[in-house]
């Protein structure tokens, strides 16, 4: 009946806070009178997610140590560290008054364990497709109770389930992540698209009106205009390509393409284009390049970059 009832509980929602807090509150008070869920962050250190008392009352006092520990680090005695580590089930006991020696808790912590009244620790590994996910610590209180062997088998059973939930909870934020990243991906695309655009409409009109002037004359004129509209055309291709770099982003891998060139062209044509745009005519600026500045970097985001300070500077500056 727990196992049944607490399975429903683990389904109830996708969120990883709401889902860590559905854990602890199933286990109180059935499998022990407090229950805390330690998750592992990337670089393999337990961080207290979710915790509860069998006394409400004290859920302050929890959250102090909960505080604590994430402050200090569970040391590596500790049995939900060892837990961790291991794989396996561990166990702690403070039947005498104090807690096993090694376990190295501060003198303020083991104050606060005994004002919560915790007499013994059983620390339980999330593992969900041979990934371990984080522990889930079990304690015995105000019941002076011990867990025996029928309570362990229906704790591990009770943990199963809950790093199958964990673990959806994980996955699910991970995704949220990873369209949040493509949306805002998408969004700079965007706008580093419009300004090439932009440019190249402006180089387009200017040309078509020079035509219009002076018709043959105006060919030198004309060509410089081509050449611009013709960068910025590239540039925009660039860009679309970009755009299909969209699942590369997202799983960390974007791919560079280095090539020699010269800074200093690059400083020159940012200028020229700022100085062709409307809200460029107000703000003068100037490139000092007396020596080429040659090197092998990735001409494109070389160019973002460069584009992006000269933009900052025209707005804030």
């Amino acid at each position: 009946r727990f196992l049944a009832e607490a399975g429903s509980s683990l389904a109830v929602s996708l969120d990883l806070a709401k889902t860590a807090e559905n854990v602890v509150n199933s286990s109180v008070p059935t499998l022990g009178d407090v229950a805390t869920l330690d998750l592992a962050d990337p670089e393999g250190a337990l961080e207290p997610i979710a915790w509860a008392h069998v006394d409400p009352r004290k859920a302050p006092l929890m959250a102090k140590v909960a505080r604590l520990v994430s402050s200090q680090r569970l040391p590596p005695l500790h049995p939900a560290r060892k837990a961790f580590e291991s794989g396996a089930v561990e166990f702690a006991d403070a039947g005498a008054g104090e807690w096993p020696e090694g376990m190295s808790m501060s003198a303020e912590l083991e104050d606060l364990l005994r004002a919560l009244g915790i007499r013994s620790l059983l620390s339980v590994p999330l593992i969900a497709r041979d990934k371990k996910l984080g522990v889930l610590t079990l304690s015995f209180a105000e019941s002076a109770r011990r867990h025996g062997p029928a309570d362990l088998r229906l704790v591990k059973d009770f943990v199963h389930r809950a790093a199958v939930a964990v673990e959806n909870a994980l996955l699910y934020r991970d995704t949220q992540e990873a369209v949040a990243a493509r949306e805002k991906f998408l969004s700079i695309a965007s706008h580093e698209l419009r300004t090439p655009l932009t440019t190249l409409q402006l180089q387009l009109q200017g040309a078509i009106r020079s035509i219009r002037r002076n018709g043959p004359a105006a060919v030198d004129r004309l060509l410089d205009q081509i050449q611009i509209a013709e960068r910025q055309g590239a540039r925009i291709g660039r860009l679309v390509n970009e755009l299909l770099d969209v699942s590369r982003i997202s799983i960390g891998k974007l791919k560079l393409q280095p090539e020699e060139f010269d800074l200093a062209d690059v400083a020159r044509e940012t200028a020229e284009h700022f100085a062709a745009l409307p809200e460029g005519k107000s703000t003068a600026i100037e490139v000092r390049a007396p020596t080429p500045v040659r090197g092998r970097w990735d001409r494109f985001r070389i160019e973002q970059a460069v584009s992006n300070l000269v933009s900052n500077a025209g707005k804030f500056g």
